[in-house]
């Protein structure tokens, strides 16, 4: 990654028109030395125009420039730009080719999952994970998106960067080419990869609209693949980089899937319907279930510290298939978005869903109930037996959490509403 990449998202959120920094503030922003050319040249520091200076394009696509350079005092100072939109945009244009695991780091999205393969194998080269680095977005609704847009795709209109797209239509269009029995099997495999990204895509311009949550943008150049030659190869980026400012979903057209993502402004307020955060299975099943998917990434980093923490077994049966294996909030994550270790139990897919369901429950002696109804299946012999405890008890899932759910599977099934 272009460790400048940190001094452009330090600019980026600073407010005035004018700042100082001394070298070494700048070498604490970046967490690594300036060459030794900064410290004796002032040509280093020049604002770049001829794509000489890779580094100084990102602080002007922050909307900024250097003003001066002492090189006795070791000051710089940047100003604001005053650049018009259209040469802003012509800035933003990526000269560096960063890898897409360390601009995640720095728009803070967890790449936990890089790390490890579905069965749990660790990954050698983890920043050509094969499983990721070629999405096209990355993220969730808890810790919000990026998205890998290409630079030619970005407009200017009413004085505003922007970028339109309907990634949905594109998704649906990818689909039934792949459904076209007369293409080879290995082109209509791609197509399906294509689809599933360009739908996943749209799930997050969708979700960062109905929350107002700010996008970080990847913005990328080099040869793009036409829409239409889309199975027959896939595009090639030649530069890619981190955008310093924010973008916001202004629109999203929920009937048609047209969007309008725009650079550094929040909208005022949002036209999109009001969500319930505790009913996640309602709408049309296609976005039930990208919901789901949505959530389920969320989790990512929070099913691993269960699985660290429970050495990869389940709690409550022993299965150690890791595949099987999911990450259960004790206090439901509709009620707060606690991602503690402690608010949580590594359950096997089946146990999980009857622990959702309200048909198994673990007191605060960390014991299993059953409800009556499954005490004459396959699951009564787990009635009454102790869950397995995480390697250090000060992993082990909060007992208050734990008796507060149980009494409402006791009241559930005392009262005989199941």
């Amino acid at each position: 990654m272009s460790k400048y990449s940190a001094l452009s998202e330090h600019l980026a959120r600073l407010e005035g028109s004018s700042v100082s920094l001394t070298f070494d503030e700048i070498e604490r922003i970046l967490d690594a030395p300036l060459p030794k050319s900064a410290r004796k040249f002032d040509a280093w520091w020049e604002n770049e125009k001829s794509g000489s200076h890779t580094w100084a394009h990102l602080w002007r696509a922050a909307g900024w420039l250097r003003d001066t350079v002492n090189l006795r005092a070791q000051v710089v100072m940047f100003r604001r730009s005053d650049e018009h939109v259209d040469g802003l945009l012509s800035q933003l244009r990526p000269r560096t080719k960063e890898a897409i695991y360390d601009l995640l780091q720095l728009a803070h999205i967890s790449t936990d999952e890089w790390h490890t393969t579905n069965t749990g194998r660790e990954i050698d080269r983890v920043k050509a994970n094969p499983s990721y680095c070629y999405d096209w977005s990355f993220g969730s609704p808890r810790e919000g998106y990026a998205l890998c847009i290409w630079h030619e795709t970005l407009d200017v209109r009413s004085g505003q960067i922007v970028f339109t797209e309907n990634l949905r239509a594109h998704a649906a269009n990818l689909r039934q080419q792949a459904n076209d029995a007369v293409r080879d099997s290995e082109r209509r495999s791609r197509t399906l990869t294509q689809a599933a990204r360009a739908q996943a895509f749209d799930d997050a311009l969708s979700i960062s609209y109905e929350r107002m949550l700010p996008v970080s943008v990847i913005l990328t150049e080099g040869d793009r693949l036409a829409r239409e030659a889309m199975g027959d190869g896939s595009s090639h980026v030649q530069f890619r980089a981190l955008d310093p400012v924010k973008w916001f979903v202004h629109e999203y057209d929920d009937t048609t899937g047209v969007a309008l993502l725009v650079r550094g402004q929040r909208p005022l307020t949002s036209n999109a319907p009001a969500i319930d955060p505790d009913d996640e299975r309602s709408g049309e099943p296609d976005k039930i279930q990208l919901r789901a998917i949505a959530i389920r990434k969320g989790q990512g980093e929070f099913r691993q510290k269960l699985l660290s923490a429970y050495g990869r077994t389940c709690a409550v049966t022993g299965c150690r298939v890791v595949d099987l294996l999911e990450a259960a909030h004790i206090r439901p994550h509709a009620d707060e978005p606690n991602y503690s270790v402690t608010n949580g139990l590594l359950l096997r897919a089946d146990i999980h869903t009857l622990f959702d369901l309200g048909l198994l429950a673990v007191d605060s002696r960390f014991r299993v109930r059953i409800a009556p109804v499954l005490l004459r299946s396959e699951y009564k012999e787990y009635e009454g037996r102790e869950i397995r405890h995480p390697v250090y008890p000060s992993e082990m899932p909060n007992p208050d959490a734990l008796e507060r759910r149980y009494q409402q599977f006791q009241k559930i099934h005392e009262s005989g509403s199941m």
